[in-house]
């Protein structure tokens, strides 16, 4: 398994991306006794192990992954203009909506988003 983790690593920084942001999930810990489950927890404490078996364990992983994500992104306030509705789409398919509202304007839409998803859809928007 270290050899494995290693090889991800050196790979992770062939193509330039050793520096981004990482999780190190540990799969299939139900298969390793209570000792070595220790171990690993002791040897990579930021590692979530988990059971691909165990829906708590998937319902954890995908809270985990979320939280990641979000946590890069930057929230904002957005109106899109009424005819604009395949803006509108993209943004629900592509972005985390918050909070959505109507008005006058627009659909008046509080997101979370990366800064160049928000760069994109300001463009669009203008």
């Amino acid at each position: 398994m270290r050899s494995h983790i290693q090889v991800t690593r050196e790979v992770l920084e062939s193509i330039d991306a050793g520096k981004l942001p990482s999780l190190l999930i540990l799969n299939k810990i139900d298969a390793v006794d209570i000792a070595r489950e220790a171990r690993l927890k002791r040897e990579f404490p930021d590692a979530i192990p988990m059971s691909a078996l165990n829906p708590k364990d998937i319902e954890a992983l995908h809270e985990r992954l979320v939280r990641f994500f979000l946590d890069d992104m930057t929230e904002v306030d957005l109106v899109v203009p009424y005819g604009k509705e395949g803006v509108l789409a993209e943004i629900r398919k592509n972005v985390h909506v918050l909070k959505e509202s109507y008005d006058e304007k627009g659909v008046c839409l509080t997101i979370k988003a990366t800064p160049g998803t928000l760069t994109a859809l300001k463009r669009r928007l203008a």
